[in-house]
């Protein structure tokens, strides 16, 4: 069965492509999804005391120039007591609206920001194959001593100099006789 937040997405995504919105409320849904997160908001949202006028007040007041739409999911949402599911709506959302606009999100892990020709590399080697515009959501792990890790639709492409000293390791040992003694490697 379908979440209350998967059907709120659906209607959402449906009045966007109807009335050539998509695009615009993307943008305003990747702003909102990012408010919508912040505990703050999410508390005062939650809290049972708080009149729905007034939480409504305090979203048209946050999202001043958003989309209709996005307005309208929020406004709905609260109105029918279902804001603890309004980020996985506007979550769901997006992936929606992505496979639409063609867009792949790509999460990178690296030890570092990567540079802006390092992101111009990875979107060329990942446009060019898929056809699809990329949207990177960069981490910086300080874990990692190098290199980095891209992860896009399940798959994960494991570039860091951990996985490849983990692998050397374990090829060192399946051989036996390494000389390398306990986790020195």
């Amino acid at each position: 069965m379908a979440s209350v937040g998967s059907k709120f997405a659906r209607a959402l995504f449906d009045a966007c492509v109807e009335d050539d919105s998509l695009e615009e409320s993307y943008g305003d849904a990747q702003a909102a999804l990012a408010s919508f997160e912040d505990p703050e908001l999410s508390e005062f949202l939650s809290e049972p005391r708080i009149k729905d006028s007034e939480k409504l007040a305090v979203i048209a007041k946050a999202f001043t120039g958003a989309s209709p739409e996005i307005l309208g999911l929020a406004s709905a949402m609260i109105r029918h007591r279902r804001q603890d599911e309004l980020v996985i709506a506007l979550k769901l959302f997006l992936e929606l609206a992505r496979d639409r606009l063609g867009i792949i999100l790509i999460k990178v892990s690296s030890p570092a920001p990567l540079s802006e020709r390092q992101r111009e590399r990875l979107r060329a080697l990942i446009e060019k194959p898929t056809g699809k515009k990329v949207e990177f959501v960069e981490v910086q792990d300080k874990a990692l001593i190098g290199g980095l890790s891209v992860r896009a639709n399940g798959l994960l492409i494991d570039a860091t100099v951990k996985s490849k000293l983990e692998k050397l390791r374990k090829s060192l040992r399946a051989q036996g006789d390494t000389g390398v003694q306990g986790d020195t490697l």
